[in-house]
């Protein structure tokens, strides 16, 4: 179970630095009148008449935690403690005013004040006495933290911005899109995540080293949710890790991108912040040619299929304005948007992708190229293509275009396979399921890439052998009531949503490009039998 408390300010005051104690720092237990340090602990513990055994061992627990920290030679704040009486004045003034008015007042409780500045932090969970000793630490350390907080900004031993409430708006002066990781450190997911953020920002800082990002003006941080809770709150922070793009009007939003890698990371930040890039000249084509270029550079380090998307428009038109303002919407979702001002510049630009326009559309103004994974360009305008006219069919092409035509069936998380199928716009999925080692292997992977480039975005295209245990629940629903079961050579045309029965083609003969294709008209007719196949 996880924890939160309250950071809150009594004055409205900002803080750029705050006094160290003159001397070694004085951990005590003192009477609350007695205090001469900025730097507060109240404990609240019941009377001797109500609970003297619960107080006393309150008290004996409290100074066992005063005497370890006041052996650690890194400490330099002077810390005082006070036990506060749960029948005082002085108890029913502060604990109460800083906890919800239909809440009880449980004992222990804590409230920790840094009188220089009013800012304070408070539990807003019961502590079990059991559990005392190590809540009690964790706080005083994260209380530590806040009172040492400068308006400077830091970085972490891997070179990530560590953020928080007194630092985040100069972070956005000088940044105008910061990516945020709110982590809290207890938890594994962000454990997990924190080595690739790190990742991200050490392939960040290498780009804009090479001045790959004039201009832009991205960042990359970290905000731990233990210490900052206000901003968990400001940012509406509701799970571990979330990452967030603010910008340097304030505004934050969600990342919502694949995150399994640095390369995803980095390429999502990338292509939000760069917004239309304008073509021009040779100078401007080879600034994003290389910046793209440097990005897949990433993607193949990674080890993963993944590559950047390039979303080419030539000026002009009269379909020019309407295509623009589809291409817009999908900034950041690692399309590489760019406007080319003439056919000679776009035809230039392709070719350094390794592609070409097809044959049959001319690059004239306003025609619209998608360069793929595989280095094609397809267009808006282009058969046999399925044409391009609405928003959600760009994001479609483009999502498809992330990813070889043809690719291994692997739904893990490190493949990003999982990701792209269960939250991408593509729903269908054809499968190949034979085995690798027979000498008609790559002739029928051939057939099912040859579909796979002629309707890029029709589904999404994998192959696989027939041992692979992972598909047991896909094949036995395809091949229900077959007798014997599946049987190999196969290809399976399936709806994740479930939206057709399946649909199949067995046997080496028949495993032709035509009769991989006619499987989209039996799937919808399929549909229109509405015909359900049960639970994948």
């Amino acid at each position: 179970m996880f924890s939160f408390y309250h950071i809150s300010l009594f004055l409205s005051v900002l803080v750029v630095s705050i006094s160290k104690a003159s001397s070694l720092p004085n951990w005590s237990l003192v009477l609350e009148e007695d205090f001469t340090s900025p730097y507060r602990v109240y404990v609240s513990v019941p009377t001797e008449e109500t609970d003297g055994h619960r107080r006393g061992r309150i008290e004996e627990l409290l100074k066992k935690h005063i005497a370890k920290r006041e052996t650690n030679p890194d400490e330099e704040l002077s810390v005082q403690y006070a036990m506060v009486d749960t029948s005082s004045d002085y108890f029913t003034k502060n604990f109460q005013a800083h906890t919800r008015a239909d809440d009880p007042l449980p004992y222990p409780g804590l409230r920790l004040f840094n009188m220089e500045n009013g800012e304070y932090m408070q539990p807003d969970w019961q502590i079990l006495l059991a559990d005392f000793n190590t809540e009690i630490e964790r706080l005083v350390v994260n209380f530590e933290t806040v009172a040492s907080q400068t308006a400077d900004i830091r970085e972490d031993d891997d070179g990530v911005s560590v953020l928080h409430s007194k630092n985040m708006d100069v972070a956005l002066l000088t940044t105008k899109h910061l990516l945020a990781n709110f982590y809290a450190p207890w938890c594994q997911y962000s454990q997990a995540m924190a080595p690739i953020i790190a990742k991200a920002n050490e392939n960040l800082k290498e780009m804009q080293k090479q001045n790959l990002l004039a201009g832009l003006g991205i960042g990359i941080g970290k905000v731990d949710i233990d210490v900052e809770r206000g901003l968990l709150q400001r940012h509406d922070i509701k799970q571990y890790p979330t990452l967030k793009f603010m910008d340097d009007d304030g505004s934050s939003r969600a990342y919502d991108g694949a995150d399994t890698n640095a390369a995803q990371i980095l390429s999502h930040l990338i292509t939000t912040a760069t917004g239309v890039a304008d073509i021009k000249d040779e100078e401007s084509t080879s600034a994003f040619v290389d910046r793209v270029k440097a990005i897949d550079a990433q993607f193949v380090a990674e080890g993963g299929q993944e590559r950047s998307v390039v979303v080419l428009l030539v000026l002009g038109g009269e379909t020019f304005d309407a295509k623009l303002d589809m291409a817009k919407k999908h900034m950041g979702r690692n399309a590489f948007v760019a406007v080319v001002q003439d056919q000679a510049l776009a035809g230039n630009v392709l070719s350094e992708f390794g592609a070409k326009p097809t044959t049959d559309v001319a690059l004239a103004p306003g025609a619209l190229f998608i360069v793929t994974h595989s280095g094609t360009s397809v267009t808006a305008e282009s058969p046999p293509y399925h044409a391009i006219t609405t928003s959600d069919e760009l994001y479609t092409w483009i999502f498809s275009a992330s990813y070889p035509a043809v690719d291994r069936f692997d739904p893990t998380r490190a493949s990003g396979q999982g990701y792209r199928m269960r939250s991408g716009p593509i729903k269908d999925v054809m499968i190949l399921v034979a085995d690798e080692s027979s000498k008609d292997f790559e002739s029928l992977k051939g057939s099912l890439a040859s579909v796979a480039e002629s309707k890029r975005a029709g589904a999404v295209y994998l192959f696989a052998d027939k041992s692979e245990e992972r598909l047991e629940g896909i094949l036995s629903n395809a091949f229900e009531g077959s007798p014997g079961g599946p049987t190999y050579p196969c290809v399976v045309l399936f709806n994740l949503d479930q939206e057709y029965s399946a649909q199949t083609i067995v046997g080496a003969d028949n495993i032709t490009a035509e009769k991989i294709e006619g499987l989209f008209n039996d799937a919808k007719i399929a549909k229109q039998n509405d015909k359900g196949w049960g639970e994948l």
